[in-house]
């Protein structure tokens, strides 16, 4: 029994981990791949040490969370067992064999557990869970030999590279990365990119046509398979993937494996960078060879491949901007990593959250759920925005809270509704959107029903996007409304487009009907595009038009384009105009890349990006060149997206 609470707090522990390393790299992820990757791969280590020595080392209990007995709890439907009050007398012990003294048939005794021995959860007994666990195990680690027996086997159908230029390039690249032993340099006939594959004795795989390669491609690619095994990229990966078979069913340990494959990648571009290639340059190189390996994958299993499966656009992008820290991090950086992950290994190992068992059983405390007062904890949940953590499937505590007095009570309680999730409170939302006097908790029931997305709801969101006396509560019913997907709503956001007094409203209303994307959204929205007093709702109601698209649209949004509106209006309908999807939208935007205004460069290049035309590559290369930072990263982004989709 002890054993099952053993495994849960491991769970909880690597859980912990994971989680932490990820917040660090959420708040510092401005540093470099490097450090980046430095850090995620003392988390992998971390995870497998925890895991090793937590049988070992004796857990100091905390108390915080109290653990019952499995004998005393009482079945689903069981009325709950009220203590005794204080001072009043306990029965006296039943003497075994005392037939005076046996309980009466029917009436739960309870049973402590043993002194000093912490009970159980009882979907902890048992054995089930325990071979599921084994079973996931065992298949994530069938896939992981799988790719190491694909990889040895690939690693036999290659030959020793006699090419002088070759050899001679990567003797030069391992030089650059400070690598001092022998690494054997291969070719294949079976791969068509390069790679690195074994982490205990690599080596580099390079594809037969390799020496046709130009010399600042080739030197660009051994600089950066050179830069994988200085790291030990591969050694990092193979126990991430490790943390992944043990714990194949926690989300965070497949999270953190992939951020640190992407980190490897990218350090090892930033290698390549730092020394005799410029990021342009290099960039091209790692399109090539994306494009060279075509509809062929090389399990990435097994190898460290050079352009294949490494979120190729953001690679891209990280490699363009100039903005990006590509340093290594230094040795006090990694001395404090160190120490910060030894740090946390000792603290979760040495440190339980459990309660040790006591010889007299502690009274359960019952849940009594009181509609006109609900209990502390329960409001201060609520006012957190954290469903309570009492009735996660019982919503009837913050059913009363929508109906007490006080409106902040009120607004959070609407708010708790909607991220709880359940919809059973579509209804008393309804309910609050229509009738609630306070403004504030309309506005907030209407945006949880969105959350919500149920379709009995959009009649009430329509009327209240139309018709509320508060301009915020129909702003956010409008938005609201889109979430849903019901076109039955756009009667109503048409007419606030068109009428509402509000500037916002028309806004929000604009951006719904552009979500929703029914065509008889089409004429509204040119008007509201072409006439609207607001330029906000103008630039709103453009890219709404755009996602609505039609011929129609094209030809406004050309007009507005070239017409004497605000530039940002016009720098919106330039954007939208990729949206259309329209062919006759290339020329205009290859116009508008060379605007004065970097605003309308930008949104052209975007609207590139979504038009999707290999035509407009080469207009997209020269913007890289462009003075304006912002105009030169979305034309990256462009380009990434337009050969995506090829």
């Amino acid at each position: 029994m002890i054993t099952a609470l053993a495994t849960l707090e491991l769970v909880l522990e690597v859980a912990v981990i994971q989680a932490l390393v990820l917040v660090a790299l959420f708040f510092f992820r401005r540093i470099s791949a490097a450090a980046q990757h430095r850090l995620l791969a003392a988390a992998v280590v971390a995870v497998i040490l925890v895991t090793v020595a937590s049988p070992f080392v004796p857990a100091r209990h905390l108390g915080l969370v109290p653990v019952e007995d499995a004998a005393v709890r009482a079945e689903p439907g069981a009325p709950a067992l009220i203590p005794a009050a204080p001072g009043a007398d306990a029965p006296a012990a039943p003497v075994p064999g005392d037939p005076v003294a046996q309980p009466a048939p029917g009436t739960e005794v309870a049973r402590p557990p043993a002194s000093g021995v912490p009970s159980q959860p009882s979907w902890l007994s048992g054995s089930t869970l325990g071979t599921i666990w084994l079973a996931g195990t065992a298949l994530v680690l069938l896939w992981i030999v799988g790719g190491l027996a694909y990889g040895w086997w690939l690693s036999l159908q290659t030959r020793h590279s006699e090419n002088a230029r070759l050899v001679d390039g990567f003797r030069w690249a391992l030089e650059q990365t400070g690598l001092r032993r022998t690494i054997p340099l291969v070719e294949s006939e079976r791969l068509r990119i390069p790679v690195v594959f074994g982490w205990m004795r690599p080596k580099v795989i390079l594809p037969a046509h390799a020496a046709e390669w130009p010399d600042d491609r080739l030197r660009a690619v051994l600089l950066h398979e050179s830069a994988h095994i200085r790291r030990a990229d591969l050694v990092y990966q193979f126990f991430a993937k490790l943390t992944c078979a043990l714990y194949w069913f926690n989300p965070l340990a497949w999270v953190v494996e992939r951020r640190l494959f992407l980190a490897g990648e990218r350090a090892a571009d930033d290698q390549v960078i730092r020394r005799e290639v410029t990021a342009a340059d290099y960039a091209e190189h790692l399109m090539a060879t994306s494009e060279e390996l075509g509809v062929e994958r090389t399990p990435l299993w097994a190898t460290a491949a050079m352009a294949e499966g490494t979120a190729f656009k953001d690679r891209i992008l990280s490699i363009l901007d100039p903005n990006v820290e590509r340093g290594e991090p230094d040795m006090s950086d990694r001395a404090i990593v160190t120490l910060t992950a030894g740090a946390v290994i000792v603290s979760l190992v040495a440190l339980s959250p459990w309660k040790t068992a006591s010889s007299t059983p502690e009274p359960r405390n019952v849940h009594v759920m009181v509609a006109d007062t609900p209990p502390a904890g329960v409001q201060a949940a609520v006012v957190a925005n954290q469903p309570p953590r009492d009735v996660q499937d019982d919503f009837t505590t913050l059913i009363a809270m929508l109906q007490m007095e006080d409106a902040s009570m009120r607004e959070h309680a609407a708010e708790a509704l909607g991220r709880l999730g359940d919809r059973r409170a579509v209804e008393p939302l309804m309910d609050a959107v229509l009738h609630d006097r306070n403004p504030s908790v309309r506005e907030h029931a209407a945006t949880a029903l969105g959350m919500l997305a149920d379709p009995r709801a959009s009649e009430v969101l329509a009327q209240a996007a139309q018709a509320d006396p508060n301009e915020r509560v129909r702003a956010h019913a409008a938005s609201a409304a889109s979430r849903l997907g019901d076109r039955a709503a756009v009667p109503s956001l048409i007419d606030a487009v068109l009428n509402d007094e509000d500037p916002v409203v028309r806004e929000h209303a604009a951006t719904a009907l552009g979500e929703l994307g029914d065509p008889a959204a089409r004429d509204p929205l040119i008007a509201a595009t072409l006439d609207d007093s607001n330029a906000r709702v103008r630039e709103h109601a453009a890219v709404a038009l755009g996602q609505v698209g039609g011929e129609r649209a094209c030809d406004v949004l050309l007009g507005v384009v070239h017409g004497g509106d605000v530039e940002e209006v016009r720098a919106h309908a330039a954007y939208a105009l990729g949206l259309t999807g329209d062919t006759r939208a290339l020329e205009p935007l290859l116009a508008a890349l060379q605007d004065p205004s970097a605003r309308m460069r930008a949104h052209a290049a975007q609207g590139l990006g979504e038009l999707g035309d290999p035509a407009a590559l080469e207009a997209l290369r020269q913007a890289q060149g462009d003075p304006d930072g912002e105009v030169r990263r979305v034309a990256g982004e462009a380009i990434a997206m337009i050969r995506g989709r090829r």
